[in-house]
């Protein structure tokens, strides 16, 4: 095998990684204007039917609320 012919182990998962996290930003940017059910978790926190962090200023810990998805209730989107 030849040095420096193939991507190392560290180097694929890198890549893999920033692939996942730019795929991941594409889909909640997808998402933005959205209305989904959230199951109320505690301290102001949710999740949608497909596993997005939400941010609910109200509801009761195991209730399901509908929201309206935007950059300011999903914290895991990027800023820029």
């Amino acid at each position: 095998r030849r040095k420096g012919k193939y991507p190392t182990k560290k180097n694929r998962a890198r890549l893999l990684r920033n692939l996942g996290n730019e795929l991941r930003q594409e889909f909640l940017r997808a998402q933005l204007g959205k209305t989904r059910d959230v199951l109320v978790e505690a301290r102001g926190q949710g999740l949608t039917t497909n596993y997005i962090k939400v941010r609910v200023e109200k509801g009761r810990a195991g209730g399901i609320q509908p929201v309206t998805l935007c950059r300011e209730n999903l914290p895991e989107i990027a800023t820029n």
